[in-house]
């Protein structure tokens, strides 16, 4: 229903020698407990840069432990939003390189729309460690506010408003609030559905297009077809097959969803 977009990427430290993703091919790389979302991520960065996770050596570590494990050289790269006071707080500690992502070679972006398909490359700047004027290329998405899907459409609507009217009150709550402005939310790629009365909401803004509409209501269609498929799949696979029998489900059952002006497109 609300999407501000986030900027994540990869970090180092810039006493490691390394620049650019190529060369981590060896070096200590996060494996984060708990976290398939971002280890899928992390894969598709090491794709970026012509490795795989078998180039690497792989560190379990949490995603909050990152800052002091990268301190004590225990991995030499971190998965990171590019703002916050933790990472703040590391950099004025230990000058910091974010990996840039950039290029536009559709070649390095090719495992992305498996691994991360609600990942766009992004630019961004004025992250920790970054000089003035200073920008990189990295993974934009966002992590939305979502609603139930049986939540009224009128209450949704409401909300959408409210956040709209009361955005000038807490757009400077945090670095990362005005992402939140109505004007700035990421519409593309679009992954989950939007709500009727986000759909609405949008419309009065002027946000709203056909193709986002088709995009929408195919995205619809393949959570109800997901709903239908999951217990068959499920009852009829030994749990350690579990994995590779939805994916096989998905690929066999699931139409391809229509792509709006943008989404699919790597910069």
């Amino acid at each position: 229903m609300w999407t501000p977009p986030g900027n994540y990427g990869v970090l180092v430290r810039r006493d490691s020698g390394i620049e650019k993703v190529a060369d981590l091919k060896g070096r200590a790389y996060p494996n984060l407990t708990a976290s398939t979302s971002m280890n899928r991520k992390l894969e598709a960065i090491l794709n970026y840069g012509g490795l795989t996770g078998a180039d690497v050596t792989k560190v379990p570590v949490s995603y909050g432990e990152q800052i002091a494990a990268l301190k004590a050289g225990r991995i030499e790269a971190m998965y990171q939003n590019v703002v916050g006071s933790n990472v703040e707080e590391l950099a004025s500690q230990y000058p910091v390189r974010w990996l840039d992502l950039g290029g536009g070679d559709p070649r390095r972006y090719a495992t992305w729309e498996t691994l991360a398909p609600m990942v766009r490359p992004g630019e961004f700047s004025g992250a920790a460690g970054m000089s003035p004027g200073e920008k990189a290329v990295n993974m934009q998405y966002t992590i939305p506010l979502t609603a139930r899907a049986d939540t009224p459409a009128a209450q949704v609507l409401a909300l959408c408003r409210a956040l709209q009217a009361d955005f000038p009150h807490f757009r400077a709550a945090t670095p990362d609030a005005k992402r939140f402005d109505p004007k700035a939310l990421l519409m593309e790629p679009l992954v989950v559905p939007f709500d009727d009365g986000a759909v609405t909401y949008l419309r009065e803004i002027g946000r709203w297009t056909p193709a986002l509409q088709r995009r929408n209501a195919a995205l619809v269609d393949r959570e109800r077809r997901m709903a239908q498929g999951w217990p068959g799949v499920r009852d009829g696979n030994p749990p350690e097959q579990l994995g590779t029998a939805w994916a096989a489900w998905k690929k066999t059952n699931l139409p391809p969803l229509p792509e709006t002006t943008s989404t699919g497109a790597r910069a």
